[in-house]
C-alpha cells in the first residue's frame, strides 16, 4: 500500500527499497507518539502526539525521522520485534520502563523506543513519570 519495503538483519543495518538507511533524524522538538493518557503532559522540546496505532504505520515514522519516539502500551513480541530490530540497527534505543531491552516475554507498562539512549532517558523520566506508573501499572 505505502509502497515501502523495509528490511533489517542484525548487524547489517535497514533498508528501505534496497537503499540503507542512516541514523534516524533529530529534530527540535521530539514528537513522542504515545497513549491518550500521556497526551496532558507537557515538557520542552517534547511533543506528545497520538499513534497511528498500527506499528506498521509508527515504526517507519520513526525510522524516517517524522517522530523521534514511539510508546506503546501493548507490548506484543508479533507487533514490536521487526521495529525493535530496525531502531536498534540505526541506533535507537526500545526498552521497558526499567530499562531492560525488548525481547518476546519481556513486561511493562510501556514500551519506549526513541531515536537515541539519551531520547529514551528523558522521555522515561519526565514524560512517563513515576505518577502515571503508579495510575497504570499491570
Amino acid at each position: 500500500i505505502h509502497e515501502r519495503l523495509y528490511t533489517a538483519e542484525r548487524g547489517a543495518g535497514v533498508r528501505l527499497n534496497g537503499e540503507a538507511l542512516g541514523p534516524i533524524p533529530d529534530a527540535d522538538v521530539a514528537a513522542f507518539a504515545a497513549p491518550r493518557s500521556l497526551r496532558h503532559t507537557v515538557v520542552p522540546g517534547v511533543t506528545v502526539v497520538p499513534t497511528r496505532r498500527s506499528c506498521a504505520i509508527d515504526y517507519p515514522l520513526l525510522l524516517e525521522g517524522t517522530l523521534q519516539a514511539l510508546g506503546y502500551r501493548s507490548l506484543n513480541p508479533w507487533d514490536h520485534l521487526p521495529g525493535v530490530l530496525m531502531v536498534d540497527e540505526l541506533g535507537g534505543r526500545c526498552a521497558a520502563l526499567n530499562g531492560e531491552p525488548f525481547a518476546a516475554g519481556v513486561t511493562s507498562p510501556m514500551l519506549v523506543c526513541a531515536r537515541d539512549a539519551a531520547l529514551w532517558q528523558r522521555l522515561v523520566t519526565e514524560v512517563v513519570t513515576p505518577e502515571w506508573r503508579a495510575d497504570h501499572l499491570r
